[in-house]
């Protein structure tokens, strides 16, 4: 049985497809409040970086933080930045082969209105050309790397 509280989860997760074609790729974080109460005094700890498999990927120790908006049951914010230029020219190119995947990982930290001592939710998604082709730029969850408590 769910508890009265907040639930901060990554919603979903886009990258403009022409991104895939030589313009910089601009990524969008939709965030959201699956809970019945509001979350406070959110943080986003993220990372993004080119993996031969989601084993590879490293934990969220030590990646930079955002802060994230108070969010109300059922609000959605959300983030939208450019990925580096010199990070996106050596990936590029083994993406588009499948040799290499991106993967976006990180963990949502936040507060409830009751102050039960925070809580937290992982999260780890692909970003793949294998079999796809880059069709509209939808980030997928992998199997393993998304929880909550």
């Amino acid at each position: 049985m769910a508890q009265l509280r907040a639930y901060v989860v990554l919603d979903r997760m886009e990258m403009e497809t022409e991104a895939v074609y030589g313009v910089l790729p601009r990524v969008r974080m939709v965030f959201k409040n699956c809970g019945a109460t509001p979350s406070r005094k959110g943080r986003m700890r993220y990372g993004f970086d080119v993996f031969g498999a989601p084993e590879d990927v490293p934990g969220v120790d030590g990646l930079q933080a955002r802060s994230l908006p108070d969010l109300a049951p059922g609000q959605e914010s959300f983030d939208e930045f450019v990925l580096d230029r010199q990070d996106w020219a050596k990936w590029k190119e083994p993406m588009k082969s499948g040799a290499l995947a991106l993967y976006a990982y990180g963990r949502i930290e936040y507060e409830t209105a009751f102050e039960d001592g925070g809580h937290s939710t992982n999260f780890r998604l692909l970003f793949s050309s294998v079999g796809r082709q880059f069709p509209d730029g939808r980030f997928f969850a992998c199997p393993d790397g998304n929880d909550s408590d």
